[in-house]
């Protein structure tokens, strides 16, 4: 949840901010303030992620209190929302996602939270990375935390070792389901083979608890992991790579200069299927749906290295994703359309002679016509012309 203030001298402005970001359920305002010093004393106290500042207040506008701001944390977003344009380019000293001007466009605004959500995505998973608690959901189920040893100061990482198979996987389907609520009557569906009875619902409650003391003497704190009353898991961002994964694809419809890095990160640490080394019945289509998911982010990441005329990197995430899938009809259509409209006549007629053989053998199938096609003007053009061969 993004934590935000608003500082605005004016009762219905106020007002109308609050009902602006009541559309946006992942921000609460937990503070609004009429005097910036007051505002500033709650900022030191409570550390809200986000202020929407006004700029002309009594006692201390705008400017000077986003620099105190600054000065006091720099994780702490601000964005200017105001009815005054010269103000702009001295409130961009404190260094503001954004200067918005009332009155408020609704689609303006819409697009500035959508870049919020990201910024505050990538602030908290920083920080998070830096120390080093991480739960594993690609490749295998591994929960783990960086241990800093006594008189070395010496960092060690250490493993959570659940011994306990139920515990195991209940942590396991609770990280499939984060951020939402999950009845009794599911789990109990899920661990105990949809037997409801005093027996069932009594070791659902002890293998709760054993979940809560088993990441607790393991030293989670719970601002990066929390189980709560109802079920629901909450896991900070940076801390999960299949959360992280999620996250950031239900967060950014496609890829831009802004997120690529990002989007890069989360390739590299899907490093095997969801849960792949655990024979849970019901992790079958969450594994599906996730290698899908990948699947479209590598497309979409490989589509904006095209775009931006960076060859080698599209050439490399779609043979990444043809390492994964080798049957992924998508990627090597990609690969064949980036051969041709670059002209790389040797790596195109390598590559769909690979492609020809695999789906003979796996579909009993014969690539569309135009690949087909341009496969047989290739090769008569580099026969005709042998000598620009080493070229492509």
């Amino acid at each position: 949840m993004i934590k935000a203030f608003i500082v605005e001298d004016e009762f219905p402005a106020q007002e109308e901010l609050k009902y602006l970001l009541n559309k946006y359920p992942e921000i609460s305002v937990t503070g609004t303030f009429q005097n910036p010093k007051e505002a500033l004393k709650k900022i030191k106290e409570e550390k809200p992620d986000v202020v929407f500042l006004d700029i002309d207040m009594p006692f201390m506008n705008g400017i000077e209190l986003a620099l105190k701001i600054q000065n006091l944390r720099h994780d702490i977003i601000v964005l200017f929302i105001t009815a005054y344009t010269e103000y702009s380019l001295e409130a961009f000293k404190a260094y503001p996602l954004d200067y918005i001007l009332k009155p408020v466009d609704e689609e303006r605004f819409h697009r500035t939270m959508e870049h919020l959500k990201k910024q505050y995505h990538l602030i908290q998973g920083k920080k998070l990375r830096e120390e080093e608690v991480f739960v594993r959901c690609f490749g295998k189920l591994e929960v783990s935390r960086m241990e800093i040893l006594k008189g070395t100061g010496k960092k060690k990482r250490d493993t959570l070792k659940i011994s306990n198979r139920k515990v195991k996987e209940l942590l396991a389907y609770l990280i499939s389901r984060f951020g939402r609520p999950v009845s009794r009557k599911e789990l109990i569906d899920i661990l105990f083979n949809r037997i409801e009875d005093k027996k069932t619902i009594n070791h659902l409650h002890v293998t709760v608890y054993n979940l809560r003391r088993t990441l607790d003497r393991f030293g989670i704190h719970r601002k990066y992991i929390t189980l709560k009353e109802d079920y629901t898991l909450e896991i900070s961002p940076g801390v999960c790579d299949y959360v992280d994964l999620v996250n950031f694809v239900s967060n950014n419809s496609f890829i831009d200069e802004s997120n690529y890095k990002e989007a890069e990160r989360l390739l590299k640490l899907y490093q095997g299927t969801f849960l792949e080394d655990e024979d849970y019945v019901w992790s079958a289509e969450t594994r599906e749906w996730v290698e899908d998911m990948v699947e479209k982010l590598f497309l979409k990441l490989a589509e904006y290295y095209e775009n931006a005329d960076k060859f080698i990197q599209a050439e490399r995430s779609i043979l990444a994703l043809l390492d994964m899938n080798i049957l992924s009809e998508q990627a090597h259509h990609f690969l064949m359309d980036l051969y041709i409209s670059r002209n790389k006549m040797m790596k195109y007629i390598r590559h769909y002679e690979e492609y020809k053989r695999l789906w003979q053998k796996e579909m009993g199938a014969e690539p569309e016509d135009k690949y087909r096609e341009f496969y047989q003007r290739a090769r008569k053009f580099i026969e005709e012309n042998t000598g620009i061969i080493g070229k492509n």
